[in-house]
């Protein structure tokens, strides 16, 4: 394993964006926005999408930012780990942001050298998910999220979940607010509260 590597506060730190697939999800959207306010002075970016493209995917590529699918076939597949972990490496990720719920993908992040690995909980529907796994794979999930920096929550609620599910402190959580564009949401939500 790598170690990680220190960010360089002389240069723009690279940040890999990890999503399932670039869908009309709620967190592909979100990302989405995002992408359209990053300045690119002070954070270089690419998208890495694990089972899929679509349309926020070439949304993305069309604001000029690299974009790579890597066509996982389920969740399992250890191809597609070490698909993942060979794109980290090849651009430089100083950062790994995860916004995929994907069981031992976090650990990658560490694997590949990133000096932080970011979660982004975006919202309750994988708490709930996640809550129904069955047993035996509740020491994966729970190593993967040891494996987190930080994990960002969109929502008060969003947070406490988080937290109690995973045994987590709440000083390794910090909450959000999107501030989500209305046009991307079906709701029309403003972000987490």
């Amino acid at each position: 394993m790598r170690s990680p590597q220190l960010l360089s506060r002389s240069s723009v730190p690279r940040v890999s964006h990890i999503l399932n697939c670039g869908g009309l999800g709620g967190a592909e959207r979100s990302v989405e926005w995002v992408a359209t306010a990053f300045d690119r002075a002070r954070i270089s970016s690419n998208f890495i999408f694990l089972y899929s493209g679509g349309p926020v995917a070439n949304s993305i590529s069309k604001l000029g930012y690299p974009v790579k699918v890597l066509n996982w076939k389920d969740g399992r597949s250890c191809i597609g780990r070490l698909r993942l972990l060979k794109e980290l490496r090849r651009n430089g990720a100083e950062i790994a942001h995860f916004h995929d719920e994907t069981p031992l993908t976090r650990w990658i992040g560490r694997i590949a050298g990133c000096a932080v690995t970011l979660f982004t909980q975006h919202g309750g529907s994988y708490i709930t998910g996640i809550k129904s796994c069955p047993l035996a794979m509740l020491p994966v999930v729970r190593f993967d999220d040891q494996c987190t920096t930080l994990v960002l929550a969109n929502s008060k609620w969003t947070e406490r979940a988080h937290n109690c599910f995973y045994r987590r402190s709440p000083s390794l959580t910090r909450m959000i607010h999107l501030g989500l564009d209305p046009r991307l949401t079906s709701s029309g939500a403003t972000g987490g509260g």
